[in-house]
């Protein structure tokens, strides 16, 4: 801040220099932490070797092929609690609660009891998908969130390449991926809502009061209306009461019995219309054996 923004401009700019100072600061000390911890890591790759026993052939430990994953806070910042609260020191999160310990990736794999090199098309969206010194977190239609200088340096979302590539996003392979002991996974499925179950109605039954006055076995059979309605009545002839009226096409059954009026034949049928089931007297001059 120069002389004259701290005299002639809003003084409360000092509170923001001093914030971007302390940021530069930070930014400063992590890399030359990050540089330590490169360096001895190097010489831990390299002690194998170093020993004056060592045996004959021993070979260092290989050297990690990407940087170290600074980012694996992505996972924890939301498991200590962030939300994004701008108004909240670092969003709402506080550093190693509700028991979520400040780990690595190559540790976290390890808290996932079920980790698996297999399974890729069953995971869970909320799984977290690890390769060594990196992790991201499935998040559904094969699809990982993680935060890496590989592509675009920034938290971005990826393709999962044990799934399979899609267009658009950039792909990466993964050795293993689990379920964190600190999360709750709703991995309950929703069955399907059934149609209310429609309760049939009990099939109840009409009998005509007439009784038929011949029998011929000849008689007897299956006979489908042709009329367009038909009546069925309580006796034989157009005179008594009608039972129900039954549409062209109906089948009903006739064993034998039959009343003969004004000439005509009136067969003693029976069959179920509507769940009902009818027991009277149909002119025969309507029904086609």
């Amino acid at each position: 801040m120069t002389y004259d923004q701290f005299w002639n401009e809003d003084c409360e700019l000092v509170k923001f220099y001093r914030k971007a100072a302390q940021i530069r600061q930070d930014l400063k000390n992590q890399d030359a932490w990050l540089q330590g911890a490169y360096f001895y890591e190097a010489l831990v790759d390299a002690a194998p070797i170093l020993r004056a026993f060592a045996k004959k052939g021993t070979k260092p430990i290989p050297y990690r092929e990407e940087p170290f994953d600074l980012f694996s806070k992505q996972d924890k910042g939301v498991l200590w609690g962030w939300t994004g609260d701008k108004s909240k020191a670092y969003g709402g999160a506080k550093y190693a609660v509700n028991g979520v310990p400040d780990i690595g990736a190559d540790t976290m794999i390890t808290k996932c009891k079920d980790a698996s090199y297999s399974g890729w098309d069953k995971v869970d969206p909320g799984e977290v998908v690890w390769t060594d010194g990196h992790i991201g977190v499935y998040i559904g239609n094969g699809l990982a969130v993680e935060c890496t200088p590989r592509w675009k340096n920034c938290v971005q979302i990826t393709a999962v390449g044990n799934i399979g590539s899609k267009a658009g996003y950039n792909t990466r392979n993964w050795k293993k991926h689990g379920h964190l002991p600190y999360v709750t996974y709703d991995t309950a499925v929703t069955a399907p809502v059934q149609p209310e179950t429609v309760k049939p109605e009990p099939v109840t039954s009409v009998k005509a009061t007439g009784i038929a006055k011949s029998f011929n076995k000849s008689v007897a059979g299956k006979y489908t209306v042709t009329a367009t309605s038909l009546n069925v009545r309580d006796a034989a002839g157009v005179g008594n009461k009608v039972l129900v009226a039954i549409p062209k096409g109906t089948v009903v059954q006739n064993y034998g019995y039959y009343t003969v009026v004004d000439g005509v034949k009136w067969l003693y049928v029976q069959f179920t219309y509507k769940r009902v089931t009818y027991t009277g007297f149909c002119s025969s001059a309507y029904l086609k054996k």
